[in-house]
C-alpha cells in the first residue's frame, strides 16, 4: 500500500512530499521524504497569511517590501528562496529608516527624517526581524 502525505513541515518553510510504503504481512515500512526550500512565491504567501504586508517600491524594482506594524524589510530572491537586503528598519512614510546613532542616542534615519529609537521601537524591530528570519530560514536549517 502506498500513501502520499504532505507533512505539517510545509508551514515551517519546507515544501515536502513524503511517500510511505507499508507491507501488511511483513514487519517493514519505508518512509521517504523529499524536502526542498520553499519557492519565493510560497514564502511570500506564508508571510502574507501570517499578517505581514507586501509592497513594491519604484526605487527597488527587484525587491519586495515586507512590513508588519512599523517595521519593514526589503527582500530579494536568491537560490534558497528569499533573503533580506541589508537590515530591517523603521517605516518612515514610503521610506525605510535605518538604525543609526546621533551622538549618544540611537535613532532611525531616512535622509533628513529622524525618529527616536526608543526601547519599545527597538523591541518591535527585534521581534519583527526574528519572525521574518524564521520564515526565511526554517526550511534551510
Amino acid at each position: 500500500m502506498k500513501h502520499d502525505v504532505d507533512p505539517a513541515a510545509h508551514g515551517r518553510g519546507l515544501s515536502c512530499k513524503t511517500t510511505v510504503l507499508c507491507e501488511k504481512q511483513e514487519a517493514w515500512h519505508v518512509v521517504v521524504s523529499l524536502c526542498k526550500p520553499m519557492e519565493s512565491a510560497e514564502i511570500l504567501q506564508s508571510l502574507h497569511a501570517a499578517g505581514f504586508e507586501l509592497q513594491t517600491f519604484d526605487r527597488f524594482p527587484s525587491a519586495i517590501g515586507v512590513s508588519k506594524g512599523n517595521c519593514i524589510a526589503l527582500l530579494e530572491p536568491n537560490a534558497n528562496g528569499l533573503r533580506i537586503i541589508g537590515r530591517p528598519g523603521w517605516r518612515m512614510g514610503e521610506a525605510l529608516g535605518v538604525l543609526t546613532s546621533k551622538g549618544e542616542r540611537k535613532v532611525f534615519q531616512s535622509k533628513d527624517q529622524i525618529v527616536e529609537a526608543t526601547p519599545e521601537r527597538l523591541k518591535e524591530l527585534e521581534e519583527f526581524e526574528a519572525k521574518l528570519l524564521k520564515f526565511l530560514t526554517l526550511g534551510l536549517i
